[in-house]
């Protein structure tokens, strides 16, 4: 594990985490009030109508990644030019262009299918459309700062999102308050002022990045060759955020218009745990893709490689790590959580860990591809195959099938994009070998489950139920995890480089 600036990375981590673990408590608190507040019929109103912004949004996260490579590609390079600031206003521009273009399509479709498709409860048709707007201007806000969060990320400088989640959480906790206090219509209080924290928070990203980052001051030159490029390569990269699109938020849609505003409740708090578990893993995710990418640009392959096998396991790791007490006692913990379980969310978290993790891990897959540029069949190929996942569930919803179906569908229809992913990276990166990622990754992890699954519903009996008890429970699930990983999964060299890390930041503390 040599050679991998691993100073840096858990630098990096250690920030991400720091930010993740405020925000994360934070936003636990802040959904169980605003649910009480809200009521569960208007926080599925929330969820379902700001979900047709959100599949926008989508799109925007996927072009932060998209920009995020051109910038760490060029930081790789070591370029002592102006291209990164040329690169910087190319791509800044294109996404003013998109803005343009998602807020007449907005506007006009948006709208449309809003007050003809949606099922709205008779009477809050105004609120619903209070929550559209504002939702709308948030995402604009945020298309136009993604050019400058993807600068800071490929500057490697996490620190400035465990700074700016400081202020995020205050915005926050302040909306809960205000929430309950204000004598107006409390979900288009919410909305509006949920959109007025997104942009607070934006506006604070640009301020540290140009601050950081010479290279984003915009300039009126844009490079033609640049152009095509991010064209080119946003143009798949687009497709692949529209067929996520459509496996997330166009799911979504699809259960209110089957379902109804309750389904949309239990989603909401699926969507929210899956979350709050993917953060923590894609946290590291985070940290490591800025030196997978510089390290391919430089050629140094075999220190790809070590990056993606450790990643991949370490990622796993740390989502399982979180899956498997959640998945064991989610009665239990949501009844905490919230106060009280309703419709479907059972059966909805425990298929949305599922799913998480199995997409989760395709994350590493992704990043060497994107270093390679080869997005063009990867996301051809793949998202187009992950798009049928949402009209196969349109077809048995209309069939009468039960509401689960569509995890049941997405678990299976992921299962087999993961493994032409790992045919396409075959192809594109020529040290990777499928039977060795069998042998070294899938068994290992595979292992790990099984076991640790066998494991604790076997002791899960032996914790009565109640606070404690669901407490005691999680904690032996979490040691178990950890135990069989480092027992299983990790190598007797992978150990000693964590081991050895640990130890260089307890000296130096």
């Amino acid at each position: 594990m040599a050679n991998l600036d691993s100073n840096r990375i858990v630098k990096n981590t250690i920030f991400l985490y720091l930010r993740m673990f405020v925000s994360m408590a934070v936003s636990l608190y802040t959904v169980r009030i605003v649910l009480q507040t809200l009521t569960g019929e208007d926080y599925g109103i929330y969820s379902a109508v700001g979900g047709i912004v959100s599949t926008f949004t989508v799109v925007a996260n996927v072009l932060t990644n998209a920009s995020q490579r051109f910038f760490s590609y060029e930081f790789g390079k070591d370029s002592k030019d102006t291209k990164g600031q040329y690169l910087f206003s190319t791509i800044f521009f294109t996404y003013l262009a998109l803005s343009i273009i998602v807020i007449a399509v907005a506007e006009t479709a948006g709208i449309w299918f809003l007050k003809n498709k949606m099922t709205i409860p008779e009477g809050r048709e105004d609120a619903a459309m209070w929550v559209f707007q504002f939702a709308l201007l948030s995402f604009v806000f945020s298309l136009l700062t993604n050019p400058f969060q993807a600068m800071i990320i490929a500057k490697e400088k996490m620190s400035i999102y465990a700074y700016i989640s400081i202020a995020d959480v205050i915005f926050k906790l302040l909306i809960v308050y205000c929430i309950q206090v204000i004598d107006f219509d409390q979900l288009k209080s919410y909305a509006m002022l949920v959109a007025g924290v997104h942009i607070c928070i934006n506006i604070i990203y640009i301020a540290f990045c140009n601050k950081i980052a010479p290279e984003s001051k915009l300039s009126r030159k844009i490079d033609k060759t640049t152009l095509k490029s991010v064209f080119s390569y946003s143009s798949w990269t687009l497709f692949g955020a529209l067929a996520g699109m459509c496996n997330t938020q166009g799911l979504n849609i699809v259960l209110n218009i089957f379902w109804g505003p309750i389904a949309n409740t239990a989603y909401a708090i699926s969507a929210q745990v899956s979350s709050a578990v993917t953060t923590f893993a894609g946290n590291f995710a985070l940290a490591i893709k800025p030196p997978l990418i510089k390290n391919y640009a430089a050629k140094q392959y075999d220190n790809v490689l070590k990056l993606f096998n450790f990643g991949t396991k370490t990622t796993f790791f740390l989502m399982y790590m979180l899956i498997l007490p959640i998945f064991i006692c989610t009665s239990e913990i949501l009844a905490i959580w919230l106060g009280q379980v309703g419709d479907y969310m059972v059966n909805f978290v425990r298929l949305t860990l599922i799913y998480t993790l199995i997409l989760t891990l395709s994350n590493p897959i992704t990043n060497i591809v994107q270093a390679a540029g080869k997005v063009k069949i990867y996301h051809g190929i793949v998202d187009g195959f992950t798009l049928l996942s949402l009209p196969i569930v349109v077809v048995l919803y209309k069939a009468g099938l039960a509401i689960n179906i569509c995890y049941y569908v997405s678990i299976t229809i992921f299962s087999i994009a993961h493994i032409i992913r790992l045919i396409i990276l075959k192809k594109v990166f020529y040290l990777f070998s499928i039977r060795k990622y069998v042998k070294t990754l899938v068994f290992p992890m595979g292992l790990v489950v099984m076991l640790s699954i066998a494991v604790m519903y076997y002791l899960k009996d032996i914790f009565h139920e109640g606070f404690w008890g669901t407490i005691s429970c999680c904690l032996i699930s979490l040691m178990v995890v950890i135990g069989l990983s480092l027992l299983i999964l990790f190598s007797k060299n992978e150990k000693q480089y964590i081991i050895k890390i640990i130890n260089k930041k307890i000296k130096r503390k």
